[in-house]
């Protein structure tokens, strides 16, 4: 017995369509765009190595002695600043350096990656302003993996780090959508808009 290929509507017969197939193509086009897109964050990491590792470079060039090992978000304000406290001798006042508490290390962590996520979207809006959307775009997206590294929060600084991510997420859509990336810009707001829902 042959499939129904065709069905009567009205006086004229019109061809049955086959649903499974925009599926398919649907899913082929999905797994494509995600394929691009995590490429494209793959390519965004190497460049942004690459230019850290110039960076480091210039600095030693500069300073004579490797930069810090870290930063708030990964850019120094003031790096004039960061080697005169580097070179400082430690001082061991207040027992300083006897071992807190892991609950209040974590406290203290959690905070300083708070500050480099909020200086995540500061950092991204001025570059954002400049022009630079491939650097702006690294920053954003630095940010919300900094906050995606948290743990421990309390509520209200959970929710704090919970529309921080929006915004960085819809900054992120905002520099797709001037750099003409549209499916980027779905994907970002619908990220938003998932992780809002009720």
């Amino acid at each position: 017995m042959r499939p129904e290929t065709h069905r009567a509507v009205g006086f004229r017969l019109r061809p049955m369509v086959d649903y499974g197939r925009w599926d398919e193509m649907s899913r082929s086009i999905e797994a494509q765009e995600q394929a691009e897109l995590e490429q494209e964050r793959e390519e965004r990491r190497l460049r942004y190595e690459l230019k850290r590792r110039e960076e480091a470079i210039k600095y030693k060039e500069k300073y004579g002695v490797d930069p810090p090992k870290s930063s708030c978000c990964g850019f120094a304000s003031n790096p004039e600043q960061l080697l005169k406290e580097s070179k400082q001798k430690h001082t061991h006042k207040d027992n300083c350096c006897s071992s807190p508490s892991s609950e209040t290390l974590l406290s203290e962590k959690n905070l300083k990656k708070m500050r480099a996520a909020h200086a995540t979207r500061e950092d991204g809006n001025r570059l954002f302003r400049e022009g630079d959307f491939e650097t702006a775009l690294a920053v954003y997206d630095r940010g919300v993996l900094i906050i995606n590294g948290m743990y421990g929060l309390d509520d209200e600084q959970y929710e704090e780090m919970n529309q921080l991510e929006a915004v960085l997420n819809l900054n992120m859509a905002a520099v797709y959508l001037k750099t003409n990336k549209f499916a980027q810009v779905i994907s970002q707001c619908r990220m938003v808009r998932d992780s809002f829902v009720l």
